[in-house]
């Protein structure tokens, strides 16, 4: 019944465009309770905390993808990977903020998990990867208008 609550807040509550779950690490740690931006970079709530806490339901700026519910009315005009071609950015989070700046709320929901393996989204994990994953984080920033960290 891990996605009880979830769908119960979604149902209540018309103006949410997407509920993320908890983010456990293979060993059972919080990799992710929601994120926010500090000085240009995204923060994952919770990172290394035991499993178990965070339990719990609150707004926040953004979500990991990798275990949400969407609103189907959220999405009807696409995302971001359907509208800026070629893509470029941070997928989940472009997929937040532009629902943000569509006026749709987003939540955490700590009642349902997933376990992530963390990895590389596209490509190796090598020193090319890494660089274009900085590439994808100032073209996140230029696009939403958010100031690098300094």
């Amino acid at each position: 019944c891990w996605e009880v609550q979830a769908l119960k807040l979604m149902r209540h509550m018309t103006d949410i465009g997407v509920i993320g779950g908890k983010v456990l690490t293979p060993f059972g740690q919080i990799e992710s309770a929601g994120l926010f931006i500090h000085r240009g970079i995204p923060n994952d709530i919770g990172v290394g905390q035991p499993g178990h806490i965070l339990t719990n339901i609150y707004e926040c700026p953004l979500v990991p993808w990798c275990c949400v519910f969407v609103r189907k009315a959220a999405v009807k005009d696409g995302l971001p990977e359907g509208i800026y071609k070629p893509f470029r950015g941070w997928d989940d989070l472009d997929n937040c903020m532009l629902l943000h700046q569509q006026g749709w709320k987003i939540y955490y929901c700590g009642y349902g998990a997933s376990y992530h393996e963390g990895h590389a989204t596209r490509g190796n994990p090598t020193l090319d990867a890494g660089r274009e994953t900085d590439e994808n984080g100032r073209i996140f920033r230029k696009r939403w208008g958010i100031e690098p960290k300094s």
